[in-house]
């Protein structure tokens, strides 16, 4: 039996001319629908994306296989690091993505 997930993710610092790339990604890793994902400039007058839905992920992947996946397709896409945050469920349940985390992604893609 899959378990229906609340996704919200946040990721900021984004590549401006990599809206779109980042866009697909997150709609290829994730069912978002296309009014769940916004982008808008953030505090710092750089650029932010948040996206929520609900949905089932994959009976063979944690809560942690897929919130990595989901950053790593950010990171991907966006073609440099950016701070990730996912929210998997509830409040409690929230991964924060590194610098650290986003290096170690790199080095494994070599």
């Amino acid at each position: 039996m899959s378990v229906c997930y609340g996704v919200r993710l946040f990721a900021d610092s984004l590549n401006k001319e990599r809206v779109e790339q980042i866009r697909a990604a997150v709609h290829s890793e994730w069912e978002f629908e296309q009014s769940e994902v916004l982008f808008f400039m953030g505090p710092q007058k750089n650029i932010c994306l948040l996206a929520k839905s609900n949905g089932e992920p994959s009976e063979m992947e944690s809560q942690v296989e897929f919130s990595s996946r989901i950053a790593q397709a950010v990171w991907k896409a966006n073609g440099r690091y950016c701070p990730v945050r996912i929210r998997i469920a509830e409040e409690a349940n929230v991964r924060d993505f590194c610098e650290q985390e986003y290096r170690q992604f790199m080095r494994c893609r070599k």
